[in-house]
């Protein structure tokens, strides 16, 4: 016999409702013993005049009650009651969590995540292949929380990594530059020799990577004091308007990136390269 306590069961002043003691009267004819069941986080799901919207739902299952522990009466059903509650009373629904997402939510969390953030913003300006924004999308949407601060780090860790890169080339060391074509080179050098410093503003929008534009500013001799500021407007605004969406992403989409981070990570890897693919073809 198993007595389940629905989230709806709520008396007028939204306490959870007495419960009946016609369940221990036929648990006790029957000699089976009483398991206290709560459900949590249907309510999430539809919440009254709300909208349908995913949310975790969790059986909690208690210690089954012997025949004739309890007395059939309103007496019994109030420690009935009461263990329910118990049960109910743990906390929210917790949806479950995959190891692939525990992981990539301890790093997420953890003080080192702006460091590895900046790190990241520097490498792709000296000579990563992968967009400074896919650090967001795939290592911190498991903590939408900590989307932004990351987000700021990168921008940081870009700006410094492209006045770090010119720098560089005007010493006479050239950093790798994959997956970059000549044609991205001459289109940066000729925008740079044209606009100076502001024509780093066709970077977010023209799929050239931001190190293919330091390489040609340190090459041109371009004013680093005013490249890096605008570096900052330009790659700053780009990288905050993703880290926004992949933030009210991640929060809606929470539950199932709980479940399947795995999944999510290796489709998301699949679209960067595809469209990684696209973009140098195009420049070919």
């Amino acid at each position: 016999m198993v007595i389940v306590f629905p989230e709806g069961t709520r008396s007028a002043d939204g306490s959870i409702a007495a419960f009946k003691p016609g369940a221990l009267r036929l648990a006790a004819e029957l000699g089976v013993p009483v398991v206290p069941v709560a459900l949590r986080g249907s309510r999430e799901i539809l919440p009254k005049h709300g909208r349908v919207r995913p949310q975790p739902v969790e059986v909690r299952i208690g210690a089954p009650i012997a025949p004739g522990a309890l007395v059939a009466d309103s007496a019994g059903a109030a420690v009935l009651r009461e263990r329910v509650c118990e049960l109910y009373d743990q906390g929210p629904a917790r949806a479950p969590e995959s190891r692939t997402f525990r992981w990539a939510a301890r790093r997420a969390a953890a003080p080192t995540l702006l460091a590895l953030s900046f790190t990241w913003g520097v490498a792709e300006a000296v000579s990563w292949p992968v967009l400074a924004e896919m650090y967001l999308v795939l290592w911190v949407a498991c903590h939408p929380r900590r989307i932004l601060p990351a987000a700021l780090a990168l921008v940081v860790g870009s700006v410094v990594g492209v006045v770090v890169h010119a720098q560089l080339v005007r010493h006479g060391i050239v950093p790798p530059l994959p997956l970059t074509t000549p044609r991205m080179a001459a289109v940066a050098a000729q925008q740079l020799a044209e606009q100076g410093p502001l024509a780093i503003w066709h970077q977010p929008f023209n799929g050239i990577p931001v190190k293919v534009y330091a390489a040609q500013a340190g090459a041109g001799g371009t004013d680093l004091g005013v490249l890096s500021l605008w570096t900052a407007l330009f790659r700053g605004a780009r990288i905050l308007a993703v880290a926004l969406v992949v933030r009210a992403l991640a929060r809606r989409l929470q539950p199932t990136l709980q479940r399947a981070y795995g999944p999510y990570l290796l489709v998301v890897a699949g679209i960067c390269a595809v469209v990684l693919h696209g973009v140098v073809a195009k420049w070919s």
